[in-house]
């Protein structure tokens, strides 16, 4: 089975970051903690079967996974000539769907 490579914009990067915050601030440092080690994860898992979850928006080539245990989504495109993933998004499910639908078009287009 091929594996593909997985990189994470510094966008995306960010997007994990603030959401991180969000739960350190609500929660606690150790939920941050765990969405973080969640997130990284899930991103991880895409080196195997990255077409296996659902388009976000076709057109564009974008797919998205859930995190699991969280209300956040990761956003994310292949490039199948270079076996590539490259997550452009994080966004958790409590901001407004057409906000980061906007976002996520500026940062692909």
């Amino acid at each position: 089975m091929q594996k593909y490579n997985v990189s994470v914009t510094d966008d995306a990067l960010n997007d994990i970051k603030e959401i991180a915050n969000f739960y350190a601030d609500l929660v606690d440092v150790e939920s941050a903690q765990k969405f973080e080690n969640d997130a990284y994860a899930t991103i991880e898992s895409l080196q195997t079967l990255p077409e296996a979850n659902v388009y976000w928006n076709e057109k564009l080539n974008l797919r998205r996974i859930n995190l699991k245990n969280h209300k956040v989504s990761v956003v994310y495109t292949i490039d199948k000539n270079v076996f590539e993933v490259v997550a452009i998004a994080t966004f958790h499910q409590l901001q407004k769907p057409s906000k980061y639908g906007k976002v996520i078009k500026e940062r692909v287009l």
